[in-house]
């Protein structure tokens, strides 16, 4: 019986070890495959029941990424749970039904993205630019990002904190609007 007992002690002792050291890998992983904000555009993506490549589509935009950044990151909201604050994020793409729950945390649409669609407004001000157009059935980066599960028109918005818009207070640099021009040549 103590063998038993020796044995199920030590196979416990090996499983945390090994969970413990794949939550190390992982960590170390990520601290050199990322990069921190000044050097990389992030785009989040409400996806709820929404379909997202992200790996692709972040690969997809880095091809006409500017050279002031060295990545570009895409992910689902839900990546925000882990402690990242939306007004944080440089691109962010939601249903129309859902931005007024987000205004707060949004910037106004620099001027050099306005032309690409129809415009997202409220109380005067111009926040987003369409991206898919429920109606049609049509937009951009469509093999990316499953549109039509959610319903309804889906906008583009720039967060009120990001450090790659051209009209945030602490700009690096207007890279999250070369990504965006790159997301519209997407099909």
């Amino acid at each position: 019986m103590s063998k038993t007992k020796r044995i199920l002690s030590l196979m416990t002792r090996m499983v945390l070890w090994a969970l413990l050291s794949a939550l190390i890998w992982n960590f170390v992983v990520n601290l050199l495959t990322d990069a921190p904000p000044r050097d990389k555009v992030t785009l989040y993506v409400s996806t709820g029941d929404t379909a997202l490549r992200d790996r692709e589509l972040s690969y997809a935009l880095e091809q006409g990424m500017p050279s002031s950044v060295r990545m570009v990151r895409c992910h689902p909201f839900s990546y925000l749970m882990i402690g990242e604050d939306i007004g944080r994020g440089d691109l962010l793409i939601m249903p129309e039904k859902e931005a007024a729950g987000y205004l707060d945390r949004l910037s106004p649409l620099p001027e050099e993205l306005r032309s690409f669609g129809p415009l997202f407004t409220q109380d005067g001000e111009i926040y987003g630019v369409r991206v898919w157009d429920s109606a049609g059935m049509t937009g951009c980066a469509a093999s990316y990002i499953d549109y039509s599960s959610a319903g309804g028109d889906w906008y583009l918005f720039c967060g009120r904190d990001s450090l790659h818009i051209p009209s945030a207070s602490d700009s690096a640099d207007s890279a999250a609007c070369a990504v965006a021009k790159e997301l519209f040549g997407l099909e």
